[in-house]
């Protein structure tokens, strides 16, 4: 198959439908061994119309295909150009059902006899990369895309990245391309005969290192560094690599921090947002614990941004000081790493089903480049992390062979860093007596959340399918075909009466009827004790075995807790969305770690409010220092506009009404791309959809769902010349805005948290720090660096009226404030 020829297809169209809408442009390449070896491009003019969002896109217009011929002109000759070869394309099912169509109105069947996938291959053997579309594909994989929504360049950038495939494919070794291959066959795509090829035409080596038969990568970390740098020498390393300028107040940081680490101090710091606090705290750390040989933990508030700060910023930092040497390391919580059991058991699964073949996949390729096995790495979308876990409830026991590797690592190293979420299990597991904690302003709430395990009604029903009872090729099924058929009757019935028991349950805790639910989950119990004993022994009874004793752990630690009070109930008027919180004592086990640290520093770009820090005091639990790092002109170049005359959010469909007209005089004079932000999804969807109806825009309106990453959304929203997008404020954390040096937000409301509490101390302690930080994190998306401008129009007169009017406008100049109506507006707008 290697030898065929493979022809890449790509198509622009005027819409989904290949029913209804028309190709208007067809691009074909060619691969050969490995090679472009030809192409074939044309448009087509069987359009009578082009969507605007479609021109947007590609910059094809009605006067472009004029001229160009129709399908059927062509038809003929595309066919014999496909005949013979393996059918290629990025989202095979969308060009492909277009192309048959197009070929069936001119009475031509198209069934190319082998085709494949590069969205699906991508995936498989590019298993850590954030986005499989096009363009990020191409950036990532530094393929040659020079204009994309382009049949012909987004055909030639699939050439490319096939040819990279196979190149991967090649570096495999042989016990893992055979698994794969094996695996492959259920793939309604030729994997499977690629894989096949390969093996058969390469010569695959064999695995250089295994556990229990899978090929990882041998692990390799320093543990010694005798290179010796100080502050200054550092420092001037790090702005020169990165061409940046010396800013006196960014070292002012570096000491403040270093000094506190090497004194043995507790201090807040807050430092204005763009100081660069993560190189100031990595280049303290890294001076301090290679002049003391002490071990510094550092803790940011997510993943995402611990991976940056790890990979992007103390990598890089070391790199480029020649400190490669030095031992660092990033740790995070049992459960964030890969299970070899559980991979075991997973590919033991005899299931045809598309997401669970592709995540063995996925986890086969990935085992063979990850040092970690941090699932960070391998991003497990949707349900594949849901699969992933239903094995894992089904082993005896966990090897928590990457997990042990990381504190070993993490053990030698002089720095290590993780995420709030895991400062009590690094703590405990290390032997650190410094703790750095940067986005200190989460801290306390991240430390809340995680003090509170959830048990949710869909996520213990979802637990329950997974065994099978309404005869799904599950894990019933599966033990069923090892036993006596004559039990399934009686194993039906039992969980059957299983799954009622949890609905009388959560019918019980909506209604805070807790004797009734103690009693429900004590007869739960019961059935799985039932259930357990009938089966113990039997064949192939360990994976149900395990499933249900996983299941019982969950049910007993609930009922555990309605006995003794220690939970609280979140109702819902729908039994189904009703949730129970049960206390789970980390957070006495943090306090108690932090009390044997040496010294901490808490910093961020929002920590005091209004002038004071005693919001941290339950942190610190002793006298701890503080220090601001200000910057008057933090927002220059930045205006704030607050509109007078839109109706309240009460009158819900005026105000809708208000935000649209401002969005509409926005767009008739700037004419440049907008962002919405919005407190909740309810008005998002009621705005889009009132965009839609008002038909008053003729570009590109992109709103978040609940199961989108700001990451593609940022995609989509960095790839259009002119779009307005409609988001909530999460999609505001830590990402880029490109193209635009001028740039404006929409904000709806002011960040306030839904209340988790109640009274003034609540609010000035948690809401209100809470949003202060959110509403700068949000002005800080406009003003990236010195050229950078653009301003933020605030639908929330509050901001003007209230007295924590100061804390939210520290960074501002007056003059930069507006508030006025819509010709006012105009006003500014004219101005710029």
């Amino acid at each position: 198959m290697l030898d065929s020829c493979f022809a890449v297809v790509d198509l622009e169209t005027t819409g989904n439908d290949p029913l209804k809408d028309h190709i208007i442009e067809l691009s074909i390449v060619f691969v050969k061994n490995n090679e472009v070896i030809n192409s074939y491009s044309t448009l087509l003019s069987d359009a009578s119309d082009i969507p605007a969002f479609v021109t947007e896109l590609t910059s094809i217009t009605l006067e472009d295909i004029k001229g160009a011929p129709k399908f059927n002109d062509i038809s003929n000759e595309v066919y014999e150009l496909l005949e013979n070869c393996c059918f290629i394309a990025h989202n095979i099912e969308f060009d492909l059902n277009f192309l048959k169509v197009a070929f069936q109105n001119t009475g031509i069947h198209f069934q190319p006899h082998l085709t494949l996938d590069t969205v699906d291959l991508s995936k498989i053997f590019f298993p850590t990369l954030n986005s499989y579309q096009l363009g990020m594909l191409s950036e990532t994989l530094n393929l040659s895309l020079k204009h994309a929504h382009r049949a012909y360049d987004d055909a030639l950038a699939t050439a490319k990245l096939f040819i990279k495939i196979l190149e991967r494919i090649n570096q495999l070794d042989k016990e893992t391309i055979i698994r794969l291959y094996n695996i492959s066959k259920y793939l309604e795509t030729n994997v499977s005969d690629l894989l096949f090829a390969s093996l058969s035409e390469n010569n695959h080596r064999d695995a250089d290192y295994t556990v229990q038969s899978l090929s990882i990568q041998h692990p390799k970390f320093n543990f010694e560094s005798n290179h010796k740098i100080t502050i200054e020498d550092l420092y001037k390393n790090f702005i020169d690599q990165n061409n940046f300028k010396h800013r006196q107040d960014q070292l002012d940081l570096i000491y403040t921090i270093y000094s506190a680490l090497k004194e043995n101090k507790n201090i807040a710091l807050e430092a204005y947002t763009g100081l660069g606090k993560t190189e100031a705290i990595l280049i303290a750390s890294i001076v301090y614990t290679n002049e003391t040989n002490q071990h510094v933990l550092i803790s940011t508030s997510k993943k995402i941004l611990q991976d940056q700060m790890y990979y992007q910023s103390l990598i890089r930092l070391l790199e480029s000081s020649k400190l490669n040497e030095l031992p660092v390391s990033m740790l995070k919580g049992k459960t964030n790493y890969v299970d070899i059991d559980t991979i075991l058991k997973l590919l033991s699964f005899k299931d045809d089903n598309y997401e669970i073949v592709m995540l063995k996949m996925k986890l086969l390729v990935w085992l063979t480049e990850t040092m970690t096995g941090d699932f960070g790495e391998i991003s497990l979308k949707g349900p594949e992390r849901l699969y992933y876990d239903t094995a894992h409830f089904q082993i005896n026991s966990n090897d928590n062979y990457f997990y042990n590797r990381a504190v070993e690592h993490a053990k030698n190293s002089r720095i290590c860093i993780t995420n709030h979420y895991f400062i009590e299990e690094c703590l405990s597991e290390l032997d650190n007596k410094y703790l750095i904690v940067d986005e200190a302003h989460q801290v306390l709430n991240t430390v809340e959340r995680q003090s509170i395990t959830e048990y949710k009604y869909m996520d213990l029903k979802f637990l329950l399918s997974q065994i099978g009872i309404n005869n799904k090729d599950k894990m019933l099924k599966e033990y069923l075909e090892h036993n006596d058929i004559r039990a399934k009757d009686f194993l039906v019935r039992m969980l059957t009466d299983l799954n009622k028991t949890i609905d009388d349950v959560f019918s019980s805790l909506r209604i805070e009827e807790i004797k009734r639910a103690i009693q429900q989950l004590n007869h739960s119990n019961y059935l799985i004790d039932f259930v357990l004993k009938s089966i113990v022994d039997t064949n192939n009874y360990e994976s149900l075995y395990n499933y249900l004793k996983h299941f019982q752990f969950k049910l007993k630690d609930m009922q555990k807790s309605l006995t003794l009070d220690n939970y609280t109930i979140h109702q819902d008027n729908n039994y189904q969305k009703t949730a129970l919180l049960v206390n789970n004592n980390s957070k006495d086990r943090l306090f108690h770690h932090l009390k044997g640290l040496h010294g901490q520093v808490l910093i961020s770009g929002t920590l005091e409010v209004n002038g004071s820090f005693k919001h941290l005091e339950p942190w610190f639990l002793d006298e701890f220092d503080t220090k601001i790092i200000a910057n008057d002109n933090l927002f220059k170049d930045v205006e704030l506009f607050i509109p007078n005359d839109i109706h309240d959010l009460n009158d819900r469909d005026s105000y809708i009404e208000d935000l649209v007209d401002y969005l509409s005089t926005y767009h008739s004079i700037k004419e440049d791309k907008v962002i919405v932000l919005f407190t909740n999804y309810k008005l998002l969807n009621e705005v889009y959809q009132f965009l839609l109806d008002s038909e008053l825009f003729d570009i590109p309106i992109i709103k978040q769902n609940k199961n989108d990453t700001p990451s593609k959304l940022l995609l989509q929203y960095n790839q259009l010349q002119n779009c307005i997008l409609l988001a909530t404020e999460s999609f505001t954390e830590g990402i880029n805005l490109e193209n635009l040096n001028d740039r404006t937000i929409f904000l709806t409301k002011l960040p306030f948290p839904v209340p988790a509490g109640k009274g003034f101390r609540h609010f000035y302690k948690h809401d209100l720090p809470d949003a202060v930080f959110m509403f700068r994190q949000i002005v800080g998306r406009i003003k990236r660096d010195e050229s950078d401008r653009g301003r933020v129009v605030l639908f929330d007169e509050r901001l003007l009226e209230k007295p924590y009017r100061n804390a939210f406008l520290k960074y501002f100049n007056e003059k930069s404030i507006i508030h006025g109506d819509r010709t006012a507006f105009i006003e500014m707008l004219s101005r710029l």
